[in-house]
């Protein structure tokens, strides 16, 4: 393009290949979409049954009213602290693989116990003591 020349990546990098028009159905979409999750992990009722949660698992669980990410250790015990991110308030999702909970709005990362992994959070979860 400096050079005054067409290449096959000319049409790709071109300064004005976003048309906002075109693009908006898809960002309402993607956007509605992304809101109805959020809602979704607020509204619908959490699982209270702890005795469900497999070794090196960790679920969402509703206690008293909140929100707890818990993690049934390989000790078996239960590690608990909020499941809502410091950083916007979302509920945070278990990631199986990586044995992380992860925000789904922003992509932070903790540890079972709640601590960061990475941000943009600044905060860890919550600790909360479990009680029987």
């Amino acid at each position: 393009m400096i050079m005054d020349k067409e290449t096959e990546g000319t049409k790709l990098f071109h300064a004005t290949r976003h048309n906002p028009v075109k693009a908006a159905g898809k960002f309402v979409e993607e956007n509605l979409n992304n809101a109805g999750q959020i809602l979704k992990d607020y509204l619908l009722p959490k699982s209270k049954d702890m005795d469900s949660i497999a070794v090196e698992e960790g679920k969402v669980m509703e206690v008293n009213g909140k929100k707890l990410a818990v993690y049934h250790d390989i000790t078996g015990e239960m590690k608990a602290c909020s499941a809502i991110c410091p950083h916007m308030g979302c509920v945070v999702h278990w990631n199986n693989v990586e044995k992380t909970w992860d925000c789904p709005c922003h992509a932070s990362r903790f540890t079972t116990d709640g601590c960061i992994i990475e941000g943009p959070t600044l905060k860890p979860l919550q600790k909360v003591t479990l009680t029987d």
